[in-house]
């Protein structure tokens, strides 16, 4: 699945069992992020979406998991 999606990443709302330093490489390789995202454009939706995130190390380290081509 593809989309054409913006987004970006908040992990201070995802896996709130897990202490917060630990949530963004939960959030890595466990999230369906391709597939949700082809959902919302398939359902019509065109705008951006939002998905925050607190980097645990440099944010360009952090952003090592997003395609070049999808970073702005």
């Amino acid at each position: 699945m593809h989309h054409r999606l913006s987004y970006a990443v908040n992990c201070s709302v995802l896996f709130t069992d897990l202490p917060l330093q630990d949530r963004p490489a939960a959030a890595r390789g466990k999230l369906d992020l391709e597939g949700r995202l082809s959902v919302l454009e398939k359902a019509g939706y065109d705008g951006h979406v939002g998905l925050e995130y607190l980097p645990t190390t440099s944010t360009l380290d952090s952003l090592a998991w997003l395609p070049r081509e999808r970073r702005r």
